[in-house]
């Protein structure tokens, strides 16, 4: 008997997961085990999250599509907490926890909204919170608000944030957690993420807004905001991330990516950022805080401003090093907000709201006297800009080579070519449209660039072979074979290669 019992203590222990299913039209009382007896509020979720009490590593809840869950009232709405606040249960590497969609595929994604009108904080009106949580998945959820439209870029949003892993200065950071093919509409910031090892991947993101009325707290308006390291950030869709503001100078706020206290050896690649008030900038509050080895790539940047802006000296100081742009595509034309004829956009659309309002001017900057000998390493972009911009700001504290510039309007790189660069016209394939979106960002002809370690396939998921191109393409012949190509095969077709 002995040693039947040592015999079973060896054996693996198996994780048997299974599925919940929650619809507006269910009842907190039923199993949630199918789709015929599905749960009904957050608050029976939130519970069901607390000691492992029905939800498991491993497990699966499902959220109706079609429905819209108005998230309790409370302190960050649905909040998930683990120890020391609180009780909640997390997922493994092999077994993570996973939230996504149920029901008819032609059906929208869940909707999540916070209540309104809301006793809460507005700033904390977040509608899922995940804290000191691992090894969660939200997929193919939305926060889509339209309960205000057009989307007001100053009052505050009804819904503070969509989806929140960790707590800033709590001891509540988050790891190994995911948000994939989910939506943000009409909110003051989508993803924020506290920890390290996060996610953000094929999301999208459109007409961000403050977290709150013009005032102090008119802060937000920000894609994704991100403290701690080796976050991952691929293939999103970022848009019209902006809002204004009078706390901050020049009187707006806002942008694709705030990285706030230490971010290290992140990974920002194959995104699209169109009309946000900058793609990143660096700040902290945190002593010691600091800006290393983050790397960009691959992404189509365009009419955004300032490209990435480094605090070092101020209130919001931190110390960067070697913050990496590589095979980017950075346009700012005419049709821009926040540079250009009268200003900006923003300057002609609103020509009275703040007196104060500048158009910006710089695409690669940091203030203050930063302690390492590298703040920008640029290499392989293409840059086209037309509105009185300098490119780079610093160029002592910038490495820059194989880049291709564009300039005119006034603009000028800001320091002397180097190597692999060179003025370059007629790079891209079709540029005739006035709106920049759908500009065709392929080469005309190779623009050579110089090869980047670990970097195997371009933005539109061609293979990297050969001479490495400059921009977000990779060179392929006008006259080549097109991918894919349709193959003849007896009396039907097949379809061979990849989408070029």
């Amino acid at each position: 008997m002995k040693g039947v019992l040592f015999f079973l203590l060896l054996l693996p222990v198996i994780c048997f997961s299974q599925n919940r299913y929650v619809s507006t039209s269910g009842n907190n009382s039923n199993s949630g085990l199918d789709e015929n007896h599905p749960w009904q509020t957050m608050v029976k979720v939130r519970s069901a999250h607390q000691s492992g009490a029905q939800i498991h590593a491993g497990d699966t809840v499902f959220f109706k599509r079609g429905d819209t869950f108005i998230v309790q009232d409370a302190f960050n709405g649905c909040q998930i907490w683990s120890p020391p606040t609180g009780n909640a249960v997390s997922g493994t590497a092999g077994n993570p926890i996973v939230w996504d969609a149920y029901g008819d595929p032609n059906d929208p994604k869940p909707n999540f909204l916070f209540p309104n009108p809301a006793s809460t904080d507005s700033t904390s009106r977040r509608c899922l919170s995940f804290e000191g949580t691992q090894y969660y998945v939200i997929r193919n959820l939305r926060s889509v608000d339209t309960r205000r439209m057009p989307v007001s870029h100053v009052l505050g949003a009804y819904t503070a944030g969509f989806v929140q892993f960790g707590e800033r200065g709590s001891g509540q950071e988050t790891s190994h957690c995911k948000v994939e093919n989910c939506d943000t509409y009409g909110v003051g910031l989508g993803v924020i993420i506290v920890g390290d090892y996060d996610s953000v991947v094929n999301c999208r993101f459109e007409e961000m807004g403050n977290v709150d009325a013009i005032g102090s707290d008119s802060y937000g308006a920000n894609c994704v905001t991100l403290s701690g390291s080796h976050h991952y950030i691929v293939g999103n869709y970022m848009a019209d991330a902006w809002a204004f503001s009078d706390a901050f100078s020049p009187f707006f706020n806002g942008g694709a990516i705030e990285a706030f206290n230490t971010v290290d050896s992140c990974f920002f690649g194959y995104n699209t950022i169109t009309s946000c008030s900058g793609l990143v900038e660096f700040g902290a509050t945190a002593g010691a805080s600091t800006f290393k080895m983050d790397t960009f790539c691959y992404n189509k940047i365009l009419n955004v401003g300032d490209v990435s802006y480094v605090n070092v000296s101020g209130a919001f100081a931190g110390q960067p090093d070697q913050i990496c742009f590589f095979n980017n595509d950075i346009v700012e034309n005419d049709s821009s907000l926040f540079s250009g004829p009268y200003g900006g956009r923003l300057m002609h659309d609103f020509p009275t709201w703040p007196s104060g309002y500048a158009a910006v001017y710089r695409c690669f900057y940091n203030n203050g006297s930063p302690s390492a000998s590298t703040v920008y390493v640029l290499k392989n972009n293409l840059i086209r800009n037309y509105n009185n911009f300098t490119v780079i700001l610093t160029p002592s504290k910038t490495t820059h080579t194989y880049n291709g510039y564009n300039l005119s309007g006034g603009s000028t790189v800001g320091t002397s070519l180097s190597t692999g660069e060179a003025n370059v016209t007629n790079m891209w394939r079709d540029t005739t449209s006035g709106y920049v979106q759908n500009w065709n960002f392929k080469l005309n002809n190779q623009i050579a660039g110089a090869t980047i370690s670990g970097l195997s396939h371009d933005f539109y998921n061609v293979p990297i072979s050969g001479t490495t191109s400059q921009g977000i393409a990779q060179y392929v012949p006008l006259n080549s074979i097109p991918i894919p190509f349709q193959l003849k095969v007896g009396s039907g077709t097949v379809t061979i290669g990849k989408v070029q």
